[in-house]
């Protein structure tokens, strides 16, 4: 087990283990921000429906992302903008907040065959 930790810590400070760690913490951070966006969107019942309240708390969660990983994981400084580096982030992102759209698809097919979440058969094994 030792031997794995001192390999952990050795590559960490490699230019590979600074930039993935770095990218991880922004990530942790986002998805706090964005967990935190949606509970209090959707528990105070400030944006109705969980599936807004999700896509809003995805939204608000981009900036601090974008502006985490710019300056930790790609160590950019200075003035941003839309410049040729940065528009793969936002269309990456945008595409991911897009995808919340398919909460409404599977909320609509469930809706039109009348499936109830009550209703759903269990799955678990039956004693024998």
């Amino acid at each position: 087990m030792r031997k794995r930790i001192d390999w952990f810590l050795a590559w960490s400070k490699t230019h590979q283990g600074k930039k993935l760690i770095r990218y991880t913490a922004s990530s942790v951070i986002t998805t706090g921000v964005s967990f935190t966006c949606i509970v209090i969107f959707y528990g105070l019942k400030i944006i109705p429906g969980v599936i807004w309240s999700t896509l809003a708390g995805n939204v608000i969660a981009t900036l601090p992302s974008y502006h985490l990983n710019r300056l930790w994981a790609w160590g950019k400084r200075g003035p941003s903008g839309l410049s040729q580096g940065d528009r793969p982030y936002w269309t990456l992102a945008f595409a991911g907040i897009a995808s919340v759209r398919s909460g409404f698809t599977a909320r609509d097919i469930v809706r039109s065959h009348h499936w109830s979440t009550s209703s759903t058969p269990d799955w678990s094994p039956s004693p024998t």
